[in-house]
């Protein structure tokens, strides 16, 4: 029993020599990474009194342009969109015969 205890203390000796080297590495990186932390920090600190008036900050900043189209011209787009796409259709569905029956149906000489 004696060779088990000895094995267990060397292991145990071992796990903490290797822990204490991960600890000190650890607060190695975090001192590190605390020194850039504040090294970041510094350089972004901005002097409150040297700052411009918020009028010049916010004066240069463009309107996005709106234009403003009344509800009976929408109306009228609309149709004119609905009626087109239905010319559209009768001219695909019907071809050259319904630009036939349209001249048959409207002689130009009896216009004028």
């Amino acid at each position: 029993m004696s060779q088990q205890a000895k094995k267990l203390e060397d292991q145990a000796k071992e796990l903490r020599s290797l822990l204490n080297e991960v600890e000190k590495n650890t607060d190695k990186e975090n001192a590190s990474d605390e020194k850039k932390a504040n090294e970041g920090h510094r350089s972004r600190e901005v002097d409150i009194l040297n700052l411009p008036p918020r009028k010049e900050i916010h004066s240069n900043k463009k309107a996005p342009t709106h234009i403003k189209i009344s509800v009976p011209f929408k109306r009228f787009l609309l149709i004119l969109t609905v009626l087109l796409i239905l010319m559209l259709g009768a001219y695909l569905w019907f071809g050259e015969d319904l630009i036939q029956m349209i001249n048959n149906a409207l002689p130009l000489e009896e216009l004028i």
